[in-house]
């Protein structure tokens, strides 16, 4: 014995044995002897850690022998189905918390409990475990919580392998005991935590403050994907799923009374996606104007998932949101254009970029800016737009480090001139709203970045284009003789370089409510959706 084990008395620890108690598995036809049935007496009688580290101190020998039949013994029944009965079953659940507490026993005893406890968990079959944490002290649940939370980081997760996953002892058993249609593998660990919380309301703030918030905080800003799936583009399904089992959980916390408070001092209760049920998403005008402030202060892995998030999201033709998730969206990408950071300012450019462009709906998103602006307090919108400008401004510079920032790997040469002329458009929205929304936009400079788009979309080559007048597109004769003060109207030209003239004219003279030429659909779409991670 060393000095540092004589320091410590040994923990007295029993095993009662149930004398060749007889269980019966009643799915099964088999019948088996179960031997070494008892209660583990040891830290377990403690609460917290008032005997932190002790157990991997003082357990040695017979002991951790003991510890590993009563283990093995257990093993025989697990995992098992909710309507699976086993005489016995109750203290072995008792059991396995007891040795998976963390820091009492050795790794090899705690990822061996843990890991029957997480495969529970992940086939849905958890009424012998909740029935077991009810009997368990508070603040070991909030130990148990927190001891599994670390592996179910979304952030975390999204840069792990399968590889990587299969080989973590809290995630593998987990992973591996899910149902093969299980629409999001995070799913049962939430649906466990919604029932875990239902138990008492002195159960909810453990579990909430010991990592469920942040988890959730994690989801949101991955898009609710799974992260734990092998695949390289989440399905908007499995994405649906998940956030209807997270509102259901907050909505279980409502109910109960309790851990509103906790909550409201969370990021989540200025991000998460508004939903009727859920009171502390009900003031959505001052939870928008407090984001840019959350963005400012959080870290930038977090911003960038939620850039990216965005970008995939608006990418995807198939996802479906309301139009609080396309607000939220917008202002978002507005205030990290906004950011002093180089990096993450064109980096909202481009994600903004996708979500105007989404199906050729620039008057959506102006729309969505126009409704930010309105809220005034907080938000300089002469500032923000001009820093747009300038952010476009940069990509003119073909070898800029701009480019760099926006552009990803598989873009077509030619996308720089498609999305000065996105924007364009969409700056010629905004200003036809009123003459002072006109004014702004006029001194941010976009006219002359319009010249030079100009220039470049007259000068380019567009296959599959048709010539065309511009009396095809307009039927006012006020419209056609305002073009016609401008620009030749007899001349054919490809409808883009009609689109930009048009938003050109707009953007130069004081015309509140003239019809609007859409901006050609962007050139992102034509190639397929393509799932990125800035």
């Amino acid at each position: 014995m060393t000095n540092r084990d004589s320091e410590f008395p040994q923990l007295e620890r029993s095993f009662s044995t149930a004398s060749s108690s007889t269980s019966l598995l009643s799915n099964s036809d088999r019948t088996t002897n179960s031997s070494s049935v008892g209660t583990i007496v040891g830290p377990g009688s403690l609460s917290g850690k008032a005997i932190y580290k002790l157990g991997k101190i003082t357990l040695k020998g017979v002991e951790q022998v003991a510890i590993y039949r009563r283990l093995s013994t257990i093993s025989f029944y697990f995992p098992h189905r909710d309507s699976t009965y086993v005489n016995g079953i109750e203290q072995m659940y008792l059991d396995l918390l007891e040795l998976s507490r963390p820091e009492m026993y050795s790794n090899g005893i705690h990822f061996q409990a843990s890991g029957m406890v997480m495969a529970q968990i992940g086939s849905r079959n958890i009424k012998y475990l909740l029935d077991a944490l009810n009997h368990f002290p508070v603040i070991e649940i909030g130990h148990f919580v927190a001891d599994i939370m670390p592996h179910f980081d979304p952030i975390s997760l999204t840069s792990m392998s399968h590889a990587d996953v299969v080989r973590d002892p809290i995630l593998k058993p987990y992973v591996e005991s899910l149902h093969e249609r299980e629409d999001n593998s995070l799913a049962p660990l939430v649906d466990f935590f919604s029932q875990l919380l239902s138990l008492d309301e002195g159960r909810c703030d453990v579990v909430l403050a010991n990592g469920v918030l942040d988890m959730m905080l994690g989801l949101y800003v991955t898009d609710f994907q799974d992260v734990l799936a092998p695949q390289a583009v989440p399905a908007s399904s499995k994405k649906s799923s998940l956030l209807g089992a997270c509102n259901s959980l907050f909505m279980g916390v409502l109910l109960k009374g309790s851990g509103l408070e906790l909550i409201s001092k969370h990021g989540l209760s200025i991000l998460w996606p508004f939903h009727p049920a859920l009171e502390f998403l009900s003031d959505t005008e001052r939870r928008r104007s407090r984001r840019r402030t959350y963005w400012d202060m959080t870290s930038r892995d977090y911003i960038g998932w939620r850039m990216s998030s965005i970008h995939n999201m608006m990418f995807d033709s198939s996802s479906v949101f309301d139009v609080n998730a396309l607000l939220d969206a917008v202002m978002d990408c507005l205030n990290f254009v906004a950011s002093a950071d180089e990096e993450i300012s064109y980096r909202g450019l481009r994600s903004l970029y996708t979500t105007i462009a989404r199906e050729h709906k620039p008057l959506t998103v102006a729309t969505a800016v126009l409704s930010h602006i309105s809220m005034g307090e907080g938000f300089d919108v002469a500032f923000t737009l001009k820093r747009i400008s300038d952010r476009l401004a940069g990509l003119l510079s073909p070898t800029s480090r701009a480019v760099e920032l926006f552009t990803l790997e598989n873009d077509p040469s030619d996308l720089i001139a498609d999305v000065l002329t996105i924007f364009i458009n969409f700056f010629a929205f905004i200003a036809r709203t009123s003459e002072t929304y006109h004014k702004l936009v006029s001194e941010t400079g976009i006219i002359q970045i319009g010249r030079v788009t100009l220039a470049i979309v007259e000068n380019t080559k567009m296959e599959g284009e048709k010539p065309m007048t511009i009396k095809e597109l307009l039927n006012k004769d006020e419209d056609i003789e305002l073009y016609s003060s401008m620009y030749d109207t007899t001349a054919d030209a490809p409808y883009p370089v009609h689109a930009v003239r048009w938003n050109l004219i707009i953007l130069e003279k004081p015309v509140p409510r003239r019809r609007m030429l859409l901006a050609p659909l962007g050139r992102w779409a034509k190639g397929g959706l393509v799932y990125h991670r800035f």
